[in-house]
């Protein structure tokens, strides 16, 4: 069906005079046509019609530029920094569900044959000093443990490695790191073992929150790639949290800087954040093709402290030494920011 030319606006009633409605801003043509849906939905969520190719190429180039425009008021030609930000949200979790997370490393696994050879390499070594103290008469070790049974522990648990049993598997007593033939130790990837003392008694003087912690502590010992999976899908969910970690030490940064408020260091903050997230999911999709291998993260550490450097110069419109100076100061704030981003996603992954 073709657009229907109206003399009176059909949301409001008031007469058109031009193609838009002076009293609401409805336009007059109205499409009814299934092409119409795609340009609705591309205009509403990153308007295509020219605002996204204008912000993109400044948000890449010219950031400082971008900020300054935005905040001095020159809004209508671009994106606003929280619709672009929400974009690069919405496209890293679009790109990862795709290729599975970012690898940017050549060979960050360890295949289970390697882990099952350290282990029984730890365990020979554990044998052997537990027959050396028995040969010359240490019934208990250090510990508190019968050397007996510790000695039966160990030689089960090399027996369930060799075997690569991993469902008869058993696990130790985290509580007193005791070794029994029930309770055979884990190996971690470098072949040492694990054994937490005295979490539980803490637990037990400090509340159900102290409990539950300590059984997650335990958990993730036994299953540390399940807690770096939930870190990395908070991660990508929480990644928001960033901005406002931020945003303190963008505003320590600035200070002395005349004639900016602490809603420019945001919109500052949203631009920056939008630029890296979209550089990470570049990065990622590089990673997942192979390209660029060996380089992507000296890439990805280097091209921010650039980008940064140019939109704290513009965007505050500094000289260069200024900016120097405040970069290095904002780049400690960042360090911090982000360690206390991951303490965060670690608490989460314990407690979710």
């Amino acid at each position: 069906m073709q657009e229907e030319a109206i003399v009176n606006c059909l949301n409001c009633g008031q007469i058109l005079s031009q193609n838009y409605c002076a009293n609401c801003g409805q336009s007059r043509h109205i499409h009814r046509s299934f092409a119409a849906i795609w340009h609705d939905f591309s205009h509403a969520a990153l308007h295509f019609d020219g605002k996204f190719w204008r912000t993109l190429p400044m948000l890449i180039f010219k950031p400082g530029v971008l900020t300054r425009d935005y905040i001095s008021g020159k809004r209508a030609q671009y994106i606003s920094p929280m619709a672009i930000f929400l974009f690069a949200i919405f496209l890293m979790f679009a790109v990862f569900s795709l290729i599975g997370g970012p690898n940017l490393s050549d060979n960050n696994e360890i295949s289970f044959e390697d882990v099952r050879e350290r282990s029984k390499q730890a365990l020979e070594e554990q044998i052997a000093f537990v027959q050396r103290d028995i040969a010359n008469g240490k019934l208990v070790d250090d510990e508190g443990i019968n050397t007996a049974d510790k000695l039966k522990g160990l030689e089960t648990a090399l027996s369930s490695v060799r075997t690569g049993d991993k469902d008869n598997e058993e696990k130790p007593n985290l509580t007193t790191g005791e070794i029994t033939p029930e309770n055979t130790p884990i190996i971690q990837n470098d072949g040492s073992i694990i054994q937490i003392k005295g979490m539980d008694e803490w637990a037990e003087k400090n509340g159900v929150l102290a409990k539950r912690l300590v059984d997650e502590i335990k958990l993730m010992n036994e299953n540390s790639d399940f807690l770096l999976y939930k870190m990395k899908a908070n991660g990508y969910k929480l990644s928001w949290l960033l901005i406002p970690i931020s945003l303190p030490f963008v505003w320590i940064a600035m200070l002395g800087v005349r004639g900016h408020h602490f809603y420019d260091h945001v919109i500052f903050t949203i631009y920056s954040m939008s630029f890296v997230t979209l550089l990470f999911i570049t990065l990622a999709v590089l990673g997942s093709i192979g390209f660029l291998s060996g380089w992507l993260i000296p890439t990805g550490s280097i091209i921010p402290v650039i980008h940064l450097y140019k939109q704290i110069r513009h965007a505050y419109q500094l000289s260069r030494l200024q900016t120097l100076l405040r970069l290095i100061i904002l780049c400690m704030g960042i360090v911090l920011s982000l360690l206390i981003f991951f303490a965060i996603l670690l608490l989460l992954g314990l407690l979710g």
